[in-house]
C-alpha cells in the first residue's frame, strides 16, 4: 500500500486537514523560500524552531499556471543617478535581497530591497514585488515601515527604498523570558502594549482591505524609541483587487494554497483554502501571538509543519489561565475568542481584536468576557482612582456608624435602610435619565442642522454625564454599605471625601468637560442633603452652588 493509500486509510479526524500532509513537509523542507527576508534593517539569524518561523508558499499542486494576456505594469522610474551606495547586505529570501545604502540625495541611511535578478524577467514575479510596495505605501501607519522610492536601479535591479528600521523582533523578546519572567505582570503587560499596537497597525491594513497572511513574532520589529512595527508584507493581499492579482497568484488560489507560517496559520490556511482566507486568518495568527506571550508557548508548534498543522486543524487549546494561572481572565477570553477554529466566531478583522484590546487596557468591558459584578467593580475604581478612594473612605466612615456598635443598632438599621432607600431612588433617577436619552436621541436624529441640533447636542452631553454620575453614585453607596474595615470616624475621613469630590469638579472644568463637572456638582449636592453623608458645611454647599450657576451659564454661552 503506498503512503497516499495508507493516509486515506487513517481516517476520522485527520480527513477534515484536506492537505497530503507528507507531500508538504517535502514541499516545506525543499522550499526554496527558505531564507526569506525580513525587512527589519538588521540582518536577523533565528536559532528557532524551523516550523516555528518558516514561511510557506507553495501551490496545493503542481499545476502548470494558465498564462493570460500579461498585467501591464505601471511604468517606472529610472533612477539613472547613483543615488543609492551600497553598504553591505540585510537580508536575502527567495524572491529578494535587503541591503542597507546612503541616500545620496538626502544624506541617510536606507534599505534597500531588490528583486532577483534571475526572477526579473518574470512579469508576475515583477507585479508581486512591486504590489508589495504599494501595499507598504499605501497603509500610511506609524506601525507600516515608510516607503520612500521604487523603480530600477541605473544597472536594471527592480528596487524600492524604505526606513531601515534598526532594533529587536518580538521573537527576540519572548525568547528571552525566563520562567520567572513569566509570573512577572509588569513584562507581560509591557508585551501586551507591544501586541495591542500591532494589532492596531494590522487594523488599519484591514480597515483598507489588506490582509498581511504571514503574521508571527520574527516579523514584529520594537525599534530602539519603542516604536512597533508590522514588517515583511510580501503575501500580503488586497481583498477588493481578488480579481486582478498577478496569474500565478489567481491561478494559486483557485486551486488552493498554502501560505504563511506552519504555526501560526489560521485552519482555513492550513488546509490549502486560501480562497477563504480573509481578515480572520489574520485574526487567528495574533491570537496565536497572544497565547505565546500570555504563556510563554505556541500552542500548535510540532516537531515538523506536518504536526504544526495538524495541531492547529484538529487541537483545541487549553486557555492560557490553565497554562499560567496569573493570566488574566479577560486576556485569556480574547486569545481563545480569536482562537476559535469557525472563522465566523473569531473577531470579524483586527479592528474588532484591538478594541477589546483597548477596551481592556482602559479596565472597560470587552466582547470576548462577561464580567462578573466584583470585575465592573473593579474597573470602574481603577477607571476612576480619585472618586474610588472618595467612595472607600465613604464605606470606612458609613460602616463605622452603622456597625461601630451594638449601642448604637438603632442607628446602624437607619443608616443600612436609607442607604438602599438612596440606591432605589438611584435606579429610578436613572430610569428617567436613561428615557430623556432616548428622546434627544430620536430628536437628534431628525434635526437635520443649525442651532436646534446644537441645542439637542448639548441636552443630550448633559444628560449622558448625569447617567455616569448616576451610576457611579450608586456604586459608592453599594460599597458604604457593604463596608471594607471599621474605625472611628474623624474630620480627616471627611476632609478626603469632599476634597475628592471637589478635585474631580476642577479636573473636569479644566478639561473642559463642564457637562460632566455640572453632573459631579449636582452628586456633591445631592449627598449634602438630609443626613450629609459627606459632611459638607453651609459654607461648602453654598460655594458648590455657585460654582454651578457659573458653569451652566457658560454652558448656555458657548
Amino acid at each position: 500500500m503506498n503512503r497516499r493509500a495508507r493516509e486515506r486509510g487513517r481516517g476520522g479526524e485527520e480527513e477534515k486537514c484536506g492537505l497530503e500532509w507528507s507531500r508538504l513537509e517535502d514541499l516545506t523542507m525543499n522550499n526554496d523560500r527558505d531564507g526569506r527576508e525580513n525587512e527589519t534593517g538588521g540582518e536577523r539569524k533565528d536559532e528557532g524552531s524551523f516550523f516555528e518561523s518558516q514561511t510557506i508558499d507553495v501551490p496545493a499542486g503542481n499545476e502548470t499556471p494558465s498564462s493570460p494576456a500579461e498585467p501591464q505594469l505601471p511604468s517606472l522610474p529610472d533612477v539613472t543617478e547613483e543615488r543609492y551606495r551600497i553598504l553591505g547586505s540585510l537580508g536575502h529570501g527567495g524572491m529578494a535581497v535587503v541591503e542597507l545604502a546612503i541616500d545620496n540625495r538626502l544624506d541617510r541611511r536606507v534599505a534597500v530591497k531588490r528583486l532577483r535578478k534571475e526572477l526579473a524577467n518574470r512579469v508576475e514575479a515583477r507585479e508581486r514585488f512591486f504590489t508589495e510596495a504599494r501595499i507598504l505605501a499605501g497603509l500610511d501607519h506609524p506601525g507600516a515601515v515608510p516607503v520612500y522610492e521604487a523603480g530600477l536601479l541605473p544597472d536594471g535591479d527592480h528596487f524600492y527604498a524604505m526606513k531601515r528600521v534598526t532594533g529587536r523582533t518580538l521573537r527576540d523578546l519572548l525568547r528571552e523570558r525566563t520562567p520567572d519572567d513569566l509570573l512577572d505582570n509588569r513584562i507581560k503587560a509591557g508585551l501586551t502594549e507591544i501586541f495591542l499596537k500591532v494589532c492596531q497597525t494590522v487594523a488599519a491594513a484591514h480597515k483598507k482591505g489588506v490582509i498581511h497572511r504571514d503574521l508571527k513574532p520574527e516579523n514584529i520589529m520594537v525599534d530602539d524609541l519603542g516604536v512597533v512595527y508590522v514588517m515583511d508584507w510580501g503575501l500580503a493581499k488586497k481583498l477588493e483587487d481578488e480579481g486582478h492579482q498577478d496569474p500565478e497568484s489567481s491561478h494559486r488560489t483557485r486551486l488552493g494554497a498554502v501560505l504563511g507560517t506552519p504555526a501560526y496559520m489560521a485552519p482555513e490556511q492550513a488546509q490549502g483554502k486560501a480562497v477563504e482566507a480573509d481578515r480572520q486568518a489574520d485574526v487567528f495568527s495574533l491570537g496565536v501571538m497572544l497565547y505565546e506571550i500570555l504563556t510563554g508557548k505556541n500552542p500548535f508548534l510540532g516537531k515538523t509543519a506536518q504536526d504544526s498543522m495538524k495541531g492547529i486543524v484538529l487541537h483545541d487549546p487549553d486557555e492560557p489561565t490553565k497554562v499560567q494561572p496569573r493570566t488574566s481572565r479577560i486576556l485569556s477570553a480574547i486569545c481563545m475568542k480569536a482562537l476559535q477554529k469557525d472563522p465566523f466566531k473569531r473577531y470579524a478583522s483586527a479592528v474588532e481584536l484591538a478594541e477589546d484590546l483597548q477596551n481592556h487596557s482602559e479596565f472597560r468591558p470587552v466582547s470576548a468576557y462577561t464580567l462578573r459584578p466584583v470585575d465592573r467593580l473593579v474597573n470602574w475604581s481603577r477607571r476612576r482612582p480619585r472618586l474610588a478612594a472618595v467612595a472607600a473612605t465613604l464605606a470606612v466612615v458609613l460602616v463605622a456608624i452603622v456597625l461601630g456598635t451594638v449601642f448604637q443598632a438603632s442607628v446602624e438599621n437607619t443608616m443600612v435602610s436609607g442607604g438602599y432607600q438612596r440606591i432605589d431612588g438611584i435606579d429610578l433617577r436613572l430610569e428617567d435619565l436613561q428615557s430623556q436619552a432616548e428622546v434627544l436621541l430620536a430628536r437628534q436624529a431628525t434635526v437635520e442642522s443649525g442651532e436646534d441640533l446644537e441645542a439637542v447636542s448639548k441636552e443630550l452631553t448633559l444628560v449622558e454625564a448625569r447617567i455616569e454620575a448616576a451610576e457611579e453614585a450608586k456604586i459608592a453607596v453599594a460599597m458604604a454599605i457593604t463596608g471594607f474595615t471599621i474605625f472611628s470616624p474623624d474630620q480627616r475621613a471627611l476632609e478626603v471625601i469632599r476634597s475628592g469630590l471637589l478635585e474631580s469638579v476642577r479636573d473636569h472644568v479644566e478639561a473642559g468637560n463642564l457637562e460632566h463637572a455640572v453632573a459631579q456638582i449636582e452628586l456633591a449636592l445631592d449627598f449634602s442633603r438630609g443626613e450629609n453623608l459627606f459632611g459638607f458645611s453651609e459654607h461648602e454647599v453654598g460655594t458648590l452652588r455657585e460654582e454651578l450657576r457659573k458653569i451652566k451659564a457658560e454652558i448656555e454661552g458657548s
